[in-house]
């Protein structure tokens, strides 16, 4: 079953009869694995969001407004906890710097041209050995008991809507939604509206990363595979 993002977002976890505001989605933007879900529970422990595991989440059912949640109230309540402070906009790809605000190519000192764009995916794929880097990798396998940045290097599933996208040949469009895969808890498309084609969806896989402060995504992408591209209600089955 494929659903929007957005949806889930709008979907309420029921705990033991209680049922709580999501607040968040987290997922790994290389895989599209949901990792977490945060949820609002404010009414048992003031100014808290309770971050769950998807291990412990059941199918979500849009038709009835819910998404289970296979945990006790004790344990949302010792689970860790999140704010929008704990998680920082950033490239999901693990890029150092930022050339996304660069001239499309610029001339070195003996006249060859670089693509500073191209130069930067590059690094994103390939990573970037650096020792704050493997500091950051390390805190993200503390238990999540003990450190919430376990999140770091994640992406936030709402942060992605109204994304502008940029491909091989300039904007594509903006990321309305996030299409899931809600069997295998897994986001795999990204749900564009086009200034031609209208909605449009095109695999997660082609996402390369994120530019410094999330302004815009940049895709393995070109406008004219948006032409071919299915319509996201194709996917759902609406």
């Amino acid at each position: 079953m494929m659903t929007r993002i957005s949806e889930l977002l709008a979907l309420e976890a029921t705990v033991n009869g209680d049922r709580l505001a999501i607040s968040e989605i987290f997922f790994d933007s290389k895989s599209g694995a949901l990792r977490h879900i945060a949820l609002h529970v404010n009414d048992w422990i003031a100014g808290s969001e309770a971050l769950v595991q998807t291990d412990f989440v059941e199918r979500p059912q849009p038709d009835q407004g819910v998404w289970p949640v296979n945990v006790d109230r004790a344990t949302i309540e010792q689970a860790p906890r999140w704010t929008d402070e704990d998680t920082e906009p950033h490239d999901e790809a693990g890029s150092l710097f930022d050339l996304s605000n660069w001239p499309p190519l610029i001339v070195g000192p003996f006249g060859g041209t670089y693509a500073p764009m191209l130069l930067q995916a590059q690094i994103a794929e390939e990573g970037f050995s650096h020792p704050e880097r493997a500091a950051n990798e390390a805190d993200a396998q503390t238990p999540p008991e003990v450190d919430p940045a376990l999140l770091r290097g994640l992406s936030r599933g709402s942060e992605w809507l109204g994304r502008e996208a940029f491909g091989d040949d300039g904007s594509l469009g903006t990321i309305k939604d996030l299409l899931v895969d809600a069997e295998a808890f897994r986001v795999t498309h990204l749900v564009l509206e086009t200034a031609d084609q209208g909605l449009r969806t095109l695999p997660l896989s082609r996402f390369r990363y994120t530019a410094k402060g999330g302004s815009h995504a940049v895709l393995r992408a070109a406008k004219a595979d948006l032409d071919a591209a299915p319509a996201p209600d194709a996917l759902i089955g609406a």
